[in-house]
């Protein structure tokens, strides 16, 4: 009887650790995910699809969803919440469709990091490139920051996003 409980315990003391760690969280996607999201974001701008660059905006957030970009114009524009982001975000498709061009982006200098699922971040520099159909190439580099969190699947989806025009290139950037 005495070793019954002796096995008893020792197979309950080998499988707590076990339990723990299959109950235990899933630790987030590193900085390696956040940047192949906003590398696959960029991927489906230069590529039109729509789809894919309003998948990259939180739906679901803690904290609301905040733009602070400049239009195609480069003039500044400040946007709240998802459904006005991807309206947004439609009126930047639209244009470029409309305009037959051929948008190029390439990111520099990007730095992304995460300590937990509900926050990461990315820093990085954004040049962009229209080619119109007529061949005339206009192009702009912007200081991004973009703050992330994870889905329950740990995606990362972007709910905050600043840009400013830079006054040059930094070094680094793709070109």
């Amino acid at each position: 009887m005495h070793m019954k409980k002796l096995v008893t315990l020792g197979l309950v003391a080998a499988l707590v650790p076990l339990a723990a760690f299959a109950f235990a969280p899933k630790a987030p996607p590193g900085p390696a995910a956040i940047e192949e999201m906003l590398r696959g974001l960029f991927k489906a701008v230069d590529s039109g699809d729509r789809e894919a660059v309003k998948a990259a905006i939180a739906k679901d957030a803690k904290e609301p969803v905040l733009c602070w970009d400049n239009d195609l114009e480069g003039k500044p524009v400040a946007i709240k919440g998802v459904e006005a982001t991807h309206k947004y975000l439609d009126g930047l498709m639209d244009a470029i469709t409309k305009s037959s061009a051929k948008m190029t982006s390439k990111i520099g200098d990007l730095h992304a990091a995460c300590d937990s699922p509900a926050l990461g971040y990315a820093t990085f520099s954004l040049t962009q490139s229209m080619m119109s159909a007529e061949g005339k190439s206009e192009s702009a580099t912007y200081w991004v920051t973009a703050l992330v969190t994870a889905d329950k699947n740990d995606k990362w989806h972007i709910f905050h996003w600043h840009s400013s025009p830079a006054a040059e290139a930094p070094s680094g950037t793709a070109k």
